[in-house]
């Protein structure tokens, strides 16, 4: 059985990757975020989206892999996948945390 992450880790992650996505790649938010920060250069800022998002797909192989090794039906494991992938740790904690109970 799949488990959530409560409401505000959605909102919170989803939320803080798009705006750090928008910010690196959108020409237009990019110059007035440059009012903000003008110390961090643009390539740095995509790179820091890179790494964030990457980590993301790396959790959610790790989700599917617990998920195999347990033997959980393909649904709970494409479940737990497409989570990870979203939320990145809150919902790969909550799997490892269901596989010791």
């Amino acid at each position: 059985m799949i488990e959530r992450p409560p409401a505000r880790a959605w909102v919170l992650v989803l939320t803080g990757m798009a705006t750090y996505g928008v910010i690196a790649y959108v020409d237009p938010v990019w110059a007035r975020w440059r009012r903000v920060d003008r110390w961090l250069p643009r390539p740095v800022y995509r790179a820091g989206f890179l790494l964030a998002a990457g980590t993301h797909v790396y959790k959610a192989g790790i989700a599917s892999g617990i998920c195999a090794e347990a033997g959980r039906p393909k649904g709970e494991r494409r479940a737990w996948t497409a989570q990870t992938l979203a939320l990145g740790f809150p919902s790969l904690r909550l799997l490892r945390g269901a596989q010791h109970h």
